[in-house]
Formats: C-alpha cells, structure tokens, sequence
C-alpha cells in the first residue's frame, strides 16, 4: 500500500472516529430541554419554530418575519423531515465528503494534514453539529468552494452554492461576489467601488433591530463603541468601520470577557477566537496578503459583507475559518494564485 493510500485511510479512521463520539454526545434530548447549556446557538429556536410553522407555507411565513430563516429551515424542516438525527448524519457525510475531497486536492501540499486538522478542530466546528444552525452548513459551503478554488470543478462550486442557500442568503451573495471579482483583472480598484456602494446602501440601512441583539453580558464593555459604528455606517462612513468591526468579530471575546465566567458555548467563542488570533499573527509574518491570491480575495470579500450589520457575532465568521487556517500554513503558492495570473508575488 502507498504511503498516500495509508494516510488517507488514517484519515478516514479518524474522522470516523470522530462522527461516532459526536453522534453519541450529541444525538440526545437533553440539548434540547431547558435545562440544557447553551451549546449551539439558534438550534432550539429551529427546531421549535419548524415544528410551529412546518411544511412549505409555513416556511414562506417564517420568511417574511427574518428572511434569514429560509435556508436553515428548508434544510432542517423540509427536506430532513425535523429530523435531528438525519441533520447529524446528512451534515456529517457532506461535512466529510468535503474534507476527503480536500485531502486528495491538497495532495502536492507539505502542510495538508496539519491544514485538515486544524478545519476540524475549531471548538465551534466541534459543537454544530449538535443540532440546526447556520454555521455548520456555512462552513461546509465554504469547504466545497475552496475544493473549486483548487481544481475548478463544476461539483464543487454547485455544493458551496447549494449549502450557501441552507445557511443564509449574505453567504449566497459572498460566493457570487467573490466568483465575479476574481475573473476580473483590476480587482482592487473593483473592490473600491464596492467599499463605495456598501457604504452607500448601508447608510440607509435601519440600525435600530441590530443594535438589541448586542446583549450578552461578556459584550456590556464594548457595545458603546458598537453603537458608535452604527452610527458612522449611517453617516456613510462604512470604511471607517470596516477594520473595527472586522477585529471585535475575530477577538473581541477575547478583550472583554473573563473566560473564568464563560459556560457553554461563550467559551467555545473565546477559545475560537484565540485560535483566530494565533493563525492571523501566522499570517502577518508571511507575505500572502496579495490581490493574486484567492483566498485573500474570498476573505476580502466575506469582510466587506458580513462587517456590514450592527451585530457582534463571531460565529458569524466561523465559516471563514477554513480560509484563514489555509492563508496561515498553505505553503503550494501554485494553489492561491488565480488562474490567469502567471506570477505571484
């Protein structure tokens, strides 16, 4: 047996592995009482409003109340049939066919097994797949698209596109955005008039709902200058805010909250966060912050959307994390250059 065949069947064991303890602590009813922590967040709000509000008019309806609604509950309720199991098996098996996918694309890569580990051992990664949420499937989406990144194939980019919808309409227009700039030539002066149009359209955009959901105890600290951003976005001053906004979604746990008083799934965003800090002091020190670079141009792209409401939500940006765990160790310069760029620089 090749040491290729051997790896990747090592691989496979530990995945495997790894399925098996989550099905058995996960699949059970006590994450769904209301004794049960807070482990993953919105998951008993899906499972509770698929059972209110079922079947096809009743998704419609959940829509017009939060149209961000629609694509966790046409996954969870429609098409698993409110099934928590089949959400665990189902996410699973896609969650895995794309990490066995990155496995052979990132063949030729010295850090491959390094880069896979690290996708799957983020602590919120670990926990989503508890019950229905919007992050797992976004960062299953986002795993199949950077399979396209590698190897351009049509199957991958239908997948990205299809668990987008599932997960919520801002990553649908992310994955959009990102696949028209990067056939674009002058890309920064691109990104300019986007930077521009945000900040025009949010100016308009009514702050008033975001700003209550800014409520958790461990963000008291930091939601005067929240509320202070809002307020420059209406000004039409989004790109004043966007590197702001952008640090508090990556660390802000981190500044204002006490991890000796953090339970459940607030310490999970603490120890994500930490995770995001180390991998992006790793990436300061390499030179691959480059508009040649496809994954620096996807979290361009991501930055610019998802920065765009009053909310300070890290996990919001967890399915950026396979992006940032590949611009920290991928070292095949080959695979971030864009296609028609013949040079990396």
């Amino acid at each position: 047996m090749s040491m290729f065949k051997k790896r990747k069947l090592i691989f496979q064991l530990i995945i495997t592995i790894f399925s098996a303890i989550l099905f058995f602590i996960y699949n059970n009813d006590f994450y769904y009482s209301d004794s049960a922590g807070y482990i993953v967040a919105d998951s008993k709000r899906y499972v509770e409003l698929a059972k209110h509000f079922s079947g096809l008019e009743g998704l419609f309806s959940v829509t017009l109340i939060n149209k961000n609604l629609f694509g966790p509950l046409l996954y969870y309720d429609l098409i698993l049939q409110e099934n928590r199991y089949l959400f665990f098996t189902v996410t699973f098996f896609f969650f895995f066919i794309a990490l066995m996918s990155l496995h052979k694309n990132l063949s030729d890569e010295k850090n491959k097994d390094l880069i896979l580990f690290l996708i799957i051992a983020n602590p919120i990664v670990i926990s989503s797949f508890s019950g229905p949420n919007k992050e797992i499937v976004g960062y299953i989406s986002i795993l199949y698209l950077i399979n396209y990144m590698l190897k351009n194939k049509l199957k991958y980019i239908f997948m990205a596109i299809m668990f987008s919808i599932f997960a919520r309409w801002e990553l649908l227009l992310v994955i959009i955005g990102f696949l028209i700039l990067r056939k674009i030539k002058y890309r920064k002066t691109a990104l300019f008039f986007l930077i521009v149009l945000i900040s025009f359209v949010v100016s308009y955009y009514d702050y008033s709902y975001d700003a209550m959901i800014n409520h958790m105890p461990s963000r008291d600290n930091s939601l005067g200058f929240v509320s202070f951003l809002a307020e420059l976005n209406q000004k039409g001053l989004y790109f004043l805010t966007l590197i702001p906004k952008l640090f508090i979604n990556f660390f802000g746990e981190i500044i204002v909250a006490n991890p000796f008083n953090l339970s459940d799934y607030s310490l999970m965003i603490y120890f994500s966060q930490l995770v995001f800090l180390i991998l992006v002091i790793k990436i300061k020190k390499r030179k691959v912050l480059n508009f040649k670079n496809q994954f620096f141009l996807f979290l361009l792209v991501f930055s610019l959307i998802f920065t765009t409401p009053a909310f300070i939500q890290h996990r919001y940006f967890i399915p950026l994390y396979p992006i940032i765990v590949i611009l920290a160790f991928l070292k095949n310069k080959s695979m971030c250059c864009l296609n028609y760029d013949k040079t990396y620089e």
